[in-house]
């Protein structure tokens, strides 16, 4: 790969600052595993006969992609900053998911399989802020900013159903419990108990063919409070954000990026002075999507997680000493908030619940 960046700035336009830039990044990737293949093997007693054999697989492939940025700062006033970014970025994949691997569930019924063919996404972003500094040595920020991302080949983990006599599996290698579930899966669904026609999901990660659109807002605001207390302050923030897809198969599942909350803010307050330091922080964010997808029984529907709040501590203390030493104490998840996730969305359908408790971390640092 290679990188060309041009900085500069002028007097006009505000003392316009910009910082202009490509990126060229040529990728050769060759992943290898063994993996189950199901070969002909015709006898003169069966001529449809087949065996399953262990296969070491290699899959080479390459990519290159020009990844251009700008960013641009222009002074409006003596407190008033206009700032513009725009850029293309690469995102590769986890090797994990592009391992040719393969594994089947304890239950017999979801089989995991690795993807080498899986390519990375790119996602082109803009974003337009503005920022006003106020107060004593301009230490108090009024700042919006607004965003949209377009992603593209974004990864999202397909499924297809299929039957366990395909997948290659001798069946008379799994252990007992994987066996009588799909005997038992086979005599539900009405083909005898047979477990080479019981019904497996097979899960693989996929580029989709849908365009993701992200876009949002977000809003800060750090107040001083030296007129009252000198050090003291509080800042806020919040963030909302949208997404939407286009472009993907009809009838197919809409894909979207998981982990993003329609809103997240928090609350701050801080305290510098005489050598000590102390923050108190609330955060909280709302309900997201935590997994897309049917559930570990095969039913259609989406794990939501569910709006949290977190009361988190930090303080911090120099001691008079030519050896710079300071002692702090970190406090976390004060109220020790739970995070907990429903299937659908429902409160009546939990799946998870993360409890990481209180945390409390004392430290001591100096130079020597």
């Amino acid at each position: 790969g290679a990188f060309l960046e041009a900085n500069g700035s002028t007097e006009g336009w505000g003392n316009l600052r910009y910082n202009i830039g490509v990126r060229y990044v040529h990728t050769d990737q060759s992943v290898a595993g063994i993996v189950n293949v199901v070969t002909a093997a015709p006898t003169p007693a069966n001529p449809l006969a087949t065996v399953t054999v262990r296969q070491l697989q290699r899959s080479d492939s390459e990519y290159h992609k020009y990844l251009p940025s700008l960013n641009v700062a222009s002074d409006l006033s003596d407190d008033l900053v206009l700032r513009f970014a725009a850029s293309k970025t690469m995102t590769r994949p986890n090797p994990g998911d592009i391992a040719p691997n393969e594994s089947l569930s304890v239950n017999g019924d979801v089989y995991t399989r690795g993807n080498p063919e899986l390519a990375p996404f790119f996602a082109s972003q803009a974003d337009l802020g503005l920022e006003w500094y106020f107060g004593e040595d301009r230490l108090g920020v009024v700042a919006t900013n607004i965003w949209a991302k377009r992603l593209e080949g974004f990864t999202q983990i397909r499924n297809t159903t299929v039957t366990f006599g395909s997948l290659g599996i001798d069946f008379n290698g799994l252990p007992p419990a994987t066996q009588a579930s799909l005997i038992a899966r086979s005599t539900a669904a009405g083909t005898g108990g047979d477990p080479l026609l019981a019904q497996v999901r097979v899960d693989q990660r996929q580029n989709t063919e849908e365009i993701i659109h992200l876009y949002g807002f977000e809003l800060t605001y750090t107040q001083p409070l030296d007129f009252l207390l000198k050090g003291a302050g509080f800042s806020l923030n919040y963030t909302n954000i949208s997404q939407y897809s286009t472009g993907g198969p009809a009838g197919s599942p809409s894909s979207a990026v998981v982990g993003l909350s329609p809103y997240t803010y928090n609350i701050t307050a801080f305290y510098e002075n005489h050598g000590f330091s102390g923050r108190l922080s609330y955060a909280v964010r709302d309900t997201f999507i935590a997994f897309l997808g049917n559930n570990d029984q095969n039913i259609p529907g989406d794990n939501f997680a569910q709006k949290s709040g977190y009361l988190d501590a930090s303080f911090s203390y120099e001691l008079p000493s030519d050896n710079d030493l300071s002692i702090s104490l970190e406090l976390q998840n004060i109220t020790n908030e739970q995070q907990l996730t429903y299937f659908r969305n429902d409160a009546f359908m939990p799946r998870t619940a993360f409890a990481p408790g209180r945390q409390v971390l004392l430290g001591v640092s100096g130079k020597f």
